[in-house]
């Protein structure tokens, strides 16, 4: 019996003792449910928000509603994390606004510094931030993220030793997700400001694109700037005037009257005289804060501080506006609210006012641009010539009514503004059809990659038009052809009598200076030998004399037939070789006279020429006679020919001399009739007129080559017989 009554007492005991082990078992674990449940309830609450101070605050009143602790806080430090102030309380600690410094002595401040919980079951209320009633124990726990240490967790109670082990972990759990929570919403802010600081860039860049006259660009960036980063008013003002002072040139939202006071008296003392003397980005966070910045401003500039005052201005910016360097003007920024910046929002106004100072020295040179076009423009529609500007899709960019008039072109220059060459010469065709075959043959050379200019003359009843095409480059980009029409009817009919008049008066005189010129050479060859020597003397200069005038109008006549084309050109095979070799040998004696070198580099192989023999050994007698002219005594003249085949196939000749060349001020008329090529040497200035004439009406050119003290050079080129040309390609 004894027995039994003890295993039944064991048997209870035992029972007692699951039982209470199954209890504090069952209290633990509801304790851990409850601290998850709040763990839970609070990473909820502050998953909501995306603001640091909406999670602080959240945090802080979630904690307090569901943990009971008597006073809950969590502190941020500042900017230089030499004070950590309370960003949102709960419970006892409601309504204090404390800021601690950050030393190792007390709780909150170990805990910042350390990064480890601290911990005080009898705490003193000595050195503390006055709370409601007494604080017997109190728990700081770190912000920890990332390793770096974002706040504290700071919690009090009047109860010593009111946070026991389950308390502290709960405390950690909930400051590594506030922590978390707290970064995410600051990375969140920090991209949500850096997306805003892009929008409000791209806002004014957007507005810098969309106008380029200046008083509505502007106002457009002022309103773009005033919106997109949140400021009520603001001014624009440029150095504009000579003495480089700052004006006014656009403002929104400030009172008139001290808009007026500016445009009237000046900027002086305001603050965007002040951002541009310092020309760098100032900015005001709160004018009635002691910061370092506002002291300096008062310090530098009383008048400005005072000026924002009483317009009731909190906060402000100043931004210089620069373009390469250079200061354009200013823009200023004013908010009756305090604001705080941050150092990627300083980097944003520097960009700004880079973005808005580029833009305005566009403007401006667009502004520019038009008053020239306008005046270009003006010019083009007074000019009496016609002009026409092709552009390189072959589109008329440019065209005057003269040009219309002078074509015969229907319409007004706007309907032919952009309109293709091919329907201009479409027009054309039935009315012009000289003018379709010229510019035919115009288009076909620059196709052909000749670029240089060129000129002609067109019969367009009752007119006669000069035209000249006219490369137009920026740089080394081609923009085109200016085409300039110029009327010469009355310069023609003019030049036409002049020369009809010349014509006809040395046709006169060539029969009297003829006969003149044979009695002289009867009377030489009949009295010579009978009359004194100065009787000799006279009669030999008045037979040179004559010979000379007779020469003179034989040389006027002949350029006169090569101009009315009834000069007759005999063509026939010519060998070069022979006909320099029987020129040099004719002019041998006046070289030899000099102490000349004659110089023939003639190929004997050479193609025949097919040209006309006489005139072509005129045109050489007078180049070879030239060079031995202007060469002094022991130099030397020099004859070359080749074969070209840049463009087509055909002769090339040249004579060079070791003279002192062609003067620069007859070098771009040296082939014009009546141009001598050096003064004081004689000569009727037709030669080299009546050399071109002859070159050209062979279908050639010539042209002059004379560097600086080394002579000169004269070349020009001579057709090759047809059978010959094809043997040659």
């Amino acid at each position: 019996m004894n027995w039994l009554v003890l295993i039944l007492l064991v048997t209870v005991i035992i029972s007692l003792s699951v039982a209470l082990y199954l209890g504090r078992l069952y209290d633990r674990q509801r304790r851990v449910a409850d601290r998850q449940m709040i763990l839970y309830e609070v990473l909820r609450a502050i998953g909501r928000h995306m603001e640091p101070e909406a999670v602080v605050r959240s945090a802080v009143e979630t904690i307090g509603r569901l943990t009971g602790w008597p006073g809950v806080a969590i502190l941020l430090p500042d900017n230089g994390g030499a004070m950590l102030a309370i960003q949102a309380a709960a419970g006892s600690m409601t309504g204090q606004e404390a800021s601690l410094v950050v030393t190792d002595e007390g709780a909150v401040g170990g805990a910042f510094r350390s990064g480890e919980s601290r911990y005080r079951p009898k705490a003193a209320n000595a050195g503390q931030p006055a709370t409601k009633g007494d604080v017997a124990s109190e728990l700081a726990v770190p912000l920890i993220h990332g390793g770096k240490v974002l706040g504290v967790l700071w919690l009090q109670s009047d109860r010593p030793a009111a946070f026991h082990v389950g308390d502290q972990h709960l405390a950690t759990s909930l400051a590594e997700a506030i922590a978390l929570a707290l970064d995410n919403a600051r990375f969140h802010t920090a991209m949500r400001k850096h997306a805003a600081n892009l929008n409000a860039l791209y806002s004014i860049n957007r507005m810098l694109g969309r106008s380029l006259v200046m008083e509505e660009l502007l106002a457009k960036i002022l309103y773009s700037a005033l919106a997109s980063l949140r400021f009520g008013s603001g001014v624009i003002c440029l150095l504009e005037s000579p003495e480089e002072r700052l004006t006014v040139v656009a403002e929104r939202g400030l009172p008139p009257e001290l808009v007026a006071h500016w445009r009237q008296d000046g900027l002086e003392g305001s603050f965007c005289a002040y951002a541009q003397e310092r020309q760098e980005v100032i900015v005001i966070g709160d004018l009635q804060q002691e910061t370092a910045e506002l002291q300096r401003l008062r310090q530098e500039s009383p008048q400005v501080a005072a000026e924002l005052a009483s317009q009731q201005i909190r906060s402000g910016v100043g931004l210089p506006l620069w373009h390469q360097r250079h200061l354009v003007g200013t823009m200023c920024l004013y908010s009756r609210h305090p604001r705080s910046f941050t150092a990627d929002e300083l980097d944003l106004y520097t960009a700004i006012g880079q973005q808005i100072g580029i833009g305005l020295v566009n403007a401006r040179l667009f502004g520019t641009i038009a008053d020239e076009r306008t005046l270009l423009q003006a010019l083009i529609e007074a000019s009496r010539d016609g002009i026409i500007l092709v552009g390189p899709r072959q589109r008329i960019r440019v065209v005057n009514q003269p040009a219309l008039d002078f074509l015969g072109l229907p319409g007004r220059p706007r309907y032919w503004l952009d309109k293709p060459v091919a329907q201009v010469l479409l027009a054309l065709r039935r009315d012009s059809p000289a003018v379709v075959r010229a510019a035919l043959a115009e288009v076909r050379r620059l196709q052909n990659g000749t670029q240089a200019a060129a000129e002609g003359e067109l019969q367009l009843p009752p007119r006669t038009v000069y035209w000249a095409s006219l490369p137009v480059k920026t740089g080394l980009m081609p923009l085109g052809r200016l085409l300039v029409l110029r009327d010469v009817t009355e310069e023609r009919l003019v030049t036409q009598m002049r020369e009809d008049l010349v014509h006809t008066m040395v046709h006169d005189l060539r029969n009297p200076l003829t006969s003149i010129f044979g009695a002289i050479e009867f009377l030489e060859n009949e009295l010579f030998p009978v009359i004194s020597e100065d009787h000799q003397q006279v009669l030999e200069i008045a037979r040179v004399n004559t010979q000379q005038m007779v020469d003179l109008i034989t040389a006027i006549l002949d350029i006169n037939r090569l101009e009315s084309g009834h000069m007759p050109i005999n063509r026939g095979l010519v060998s070069l070789p022979d006909l320099v070799a029987s020129v040099l040998r004719a002019q041998l004696p006046l070289a030899e006279r000099k102490r000349l070198i004659f110089e023939d580099r003639v190929p004997i192989d050479l193609p025949l020429a097919w040209v006309d023999g006489e005139l072509f050994e005129r045109v050489l007698q007078n180049l070879v006679g030239n060079a031995i002219k202007f060469t002094p005594p022991g130099g030397q003249v020099g004859v070359r020919a080749w074969v070209s085949m840049q463009e087509q196939p055909e002769l090339v000749l040249s004579i060079s001399d070791t003279g002192p060349g062609v003067p620069a001020d007859v070098e771009g008329r040296l082939f014009q009739k009546f141009t001598t090529g050096q003064r004081g040497k004689g000569g009727t200035g037709l030669g080299l007129a009546f050399c071109k004439m002859v070159v050209e009406a062979h279908g050639g050119r010539i042209w002059a080559e004379s560097p600086s003290g080394k002579g000169a050079t004269f070349t020009f080129t001579m057709p090759l017989l047809a059978e010959e040309v094809s043997v040659l390609s």
